[in-house]
């Protein structure tokens, strides 16, 4: 049984305009079929290929024929279910149902000098122990630090990212941009 969430009670709110919209995703047509989107996988570009997309190879680049987004668009689920590694922590998107994820932080403050420092690792995991939890948090962010005390730089965010695996059940969204 998936989390419940929160159920809208009220109209979202309305940023733009149905018309803004409608620009908006005639413009991000536009782009995809002339300006294209590059690839550095071949065999990316191959499957584009097979499906009618036009390939630049040199390049690396994909152009999107407008037919084959609109069609991908309509048969694009609107809603899907977000898998936990608990089922009863499994996330429905979609629809209007409102769910809650964490956000990172970079460190933690200490409590004898109400300095920031990195968190040690024992602080880390209980950290992920505490959002996992909370009843009203659905999804962990990428990473809830970026790293802890005695791990490099470059292994701060995998190593913070296996330890969120490891200690929570709930959906999680595990990727990073280097």
């Amino acid at each position: 049984m998936p989390l419940e969430g929160f159920k809208l009670k009220i109209k979202p709110l309305e940023i733009i305009k149905e018309n803004e919209i409608e620009d908006i995703h005639a413009a991000t047509i536009d782009v995809l079929k002339e300006t294209g989107v590059k690839f550095d996988s071949d065999w990316a570009l191959n499957l584009l290929k097979e499906n009618d997309c036009i390939v630049d190879y040199n390049n690396k680049i994909a152009r999107f024929p407008k037919e084959l987004v609109e069609e991908c668009l309509k048969t694009t689920p609107k809603i899907f279910k977000f898998k936990a590694r608990e089922e009863k922590n499994d996330v429905i998107l979609g629809g209007d149902t409102v769910y809650f994820h964490s956000a990172p932080g970079m460190n933690t403050i200490d409590l004898d000098t109400f300095e920031p420092r990195p968190p040690t690792k024992s602080e880390h995991i209980d950290y992920i122990k505490v959002l996992d939890a909370l009843p009203n948090l659905h999804k962990l962010s990428a990473y809830p630090y970026w790293g802890y005390e005695g791990v490099s730089p470059a292994m701060a965010i995998p190593e913070s990212c296996a330890i969120k695996i490891i200690h929570s059940s709930k959906t999680q969204e595990v990727a990073y941009n280097l």
